[in-house]
């Protein structure tokens, strides 16, 4: 079951899987978006940063592509964060 209280540190993640949902669909624009306002709510949403790195790929912004890379790399995996919000 859901825990309510934990919801807002979840957000994250779904705007991160929205950017990821936007960037399947050829919406560079609408991944960047997602992905940056996840970064607003929380800086360490490691999958908001490996998003933004594929999205630059993409867009042939290879710097910038590797700096969000290398941000994300150094971030801890959020499943274990995932399990204690969803406890």
């Amino acid at each position: 079951m859901l825990n309510l209280s934990n919801l807002d540190a979840l957000r994250p993640l779904f705007l991160a899987e929205g950017g990821r949902l936007c960037a399947e669909q050829g919406d560079a624009s609408g991944a960047l978006h997602c992905f940056r306002r996840a970064l607003e709510i929380d800086p360490d949403c490691r999958e908001a940063w490996l998003g933004l790195s594929e999205t630059y790929e993409r867009l042939r912004e290879l710097r910038r592509a590797a700096e969000c890379f290398e941000l994300a790399r150094r971030l801890p995996h959020r499943d274990i964060a995932l399990r204690r919000a969803t406890a």
